[in-house]
């Protein structure tokens, strides 16, 4: 599982506009996930030796992510987890994509 949590991870790193041209193996990437204000980019799909589907979104990678959602180090309540508490800024990343997903 760590494997395959490594390679789909670095995935997203890679030209979003090349998620759908590139050769996975046994990934079939399904959809891109993006979101320009929170500078979010990354992909679902379906692992077929696994049977799963996978999420994989890249951690910061530019100044406006960095600045927007990195720099405050708050945390707020999770709402999908009992007395859990999440990053602020990786909270208002995953909202602005949460609804296409």
């Amino acid at each position: 599982m760590l494997t395959t949590a490594v390679q789909l991870s670095s995935y997203a790193y890679c030209d979003p506009t090349t998620y759908f041209d590139m050769n996975y193996p046994s990934f079939i990437p399904t959809y891109k996930i993006y979101n320009r204000a929170h500078d979010i980019n990354g992909l679902m799909g379906y692992k077929t030796d696994e049977e799963s589907i996978y999420i994989s979104i890249r951690g910061s990678q530019s100044a406006v992510d960095w600045l927007m959602d990195d720099i405050r180090i708050s945390q707020v309540e999770y709402e999908y987890c009992n007395d859990c508490h999440v990053h602020s800024g990786f909270y208002a990343a995953e909202r602005a994509v949460i609804d296409d997903i």
